[in-house]
């Protein structure tokens, strides 16, 4: 017999931890352990119940200029603004030019904010 609400608690529980060590990451090394665990978790999920196509931070990170590749303020700033404009590919042939436009955007509007406040 499935027992629904214990797998609903253990799903919560590890959310839960997730969500804190990644509100708790402080730097690059942090976050790729945090994406390896997000990475098997989703790998694991039974093909029947879902793909799991994806967009990792690395592979976010790797868009950037190259200086700011390690820079976890400017990462958290590119991943929420991917997540915001709902940008989610499954099986897509333009995953890599979003998100280079993504990128382009996220500096564009860096800039400004810059220019602005300067």
């Amino acid at each position: 017999m499935i027992r629904y609400e214990e797998l609903y608690n253990l799903r919560k529980q590890f959310t839960d931890a997730l969500q804190k060590a990644a509100t708790e990451a402080q730097n690059e090394d942090e976050f790729a352990v945090l994406e390896d665990v997000a990475t098997d978790v989703l790998g694991c999920m039974p093909v029947n119940l879902m793909s799991c196509d994806y967009i990792a931070r690395g592979t976010v990170a790797s868009y950037l200029d190259e200086k700011d590749r390690q820079d976890t303020k400017k990462i958290n700033g590119l991943m929420k603004q991917i997540y915001e404009d709902d940008l989610f590919h499954m099986n897509d042939d333009y995953l890599c030019d979003d998100l280079q436009f993504a990128v382009d955007k996220f500096y564009k509007y860096n800039k400004e904010d810059k220019d602005v406040n300067a």
